[in-house]
């Protein structure tokens, strides 16, 4: 999806994401750069929950994005 003209990914972490992951065309937000946000749901959310996306959708409506297309590293 990172590859598709116009699209950028945004990739909401977990305890189980390495802390440098990265990837071409994707921002990645960690649980530090989560908490760290302005996103005052961000401490409030449980980690390693699929309720962290919020934080990806916020993001993403934030930095201008007209569409948002779901997916998970098992569903989409």
């Amino acid at each position: 999806m990172a590859a598709l003209p116009g699209w950028k990914v945004v990739v909401v972490g977990d305890e189980k994401t390495p802390q440098n992951w990265s990837s071409p065309n994707c921002v990645y937000l960690s649980l530090a750069n989560q908490i760290s946000s302005e996103a005052r749901l961000a401490d409030k959310l449980p980690a390693n929950s699929y309720s962290r996306k919020n934080l990806g959708y916020l993001y993403a409506v934030r930095h201008g994005a007209k569409v948002i297309y779901d997916t998970d590293d098992d569903n989409r």
